[in-house]
């Protein structure tokens, strides 16, 4: 972990998504074809992005749950079969940026849910990373930068 846990209140954020479920195991997979599918089609519908990439995870047991790849764009979208015009949550929440491998940062998630359980919050289902380090840009996964978001209760 690079940066100290903080406490943060967090508004939410208009994004255009695409939700669905899956395992751990296919997150570094359909991450990347989930995000490119989305910019095509804002690409062709001329939307604003305005923030940096981001994966919204829900109810998580066992290694599944519900994945929402997601953009943050200036206005909703014309929801279509696929992508759909949301929000990331608002509230409270513990956040950390974390630079580094993606693959090592299950040991930030440990120490992140110790930190509430230590401040006597309680985390919700919800939780988030936007990936601030475009790996075509910098390949050098040790300088990646991801913020994490732990929505609570």
């Amino acid at each position: 972990m690079n940066g100290p846990i903080e406490l943060k209140e967090i508004k939410p954020q208009t994004i255009a998504s695409i939700r669905l479920e899956a395992k751990v195991r296919q997150i570094p997979t359909l991450f990347p074809k989930l995000l490119k599918e989305i910019l095509v089609n804002l690409e062709k519908s001329d939307i604003q992005l305005i923030g940096a990439p981001l994966a919204l995870f829900y109810n998580w047991k066992k290694g599944k749950g519900e994945m929402e790849v997601g953009v943050p764009v200036i206005k909703p979208i014309a929801s279509n079969e696929r992508i759909k015009a949301s929000e990331t949550p608002g509230g409270k929440v513990a956040h950390v940026l974390y630079i580094g491998k993606l693959r090592k940062i299950a040991r930030v998630y440990k120490m992140m849910k110790q930190w509430t359980e230590v401040n006597g919050y309680t985390l919700s289902n919800v939780w988030w990373e936007n990936y601030l380090i475009d790996p075509q840009v910098e390949p050098d996964q040790n300088k990646w930068k991801t913020e994490i978001n732990l929505l609570l209760e």
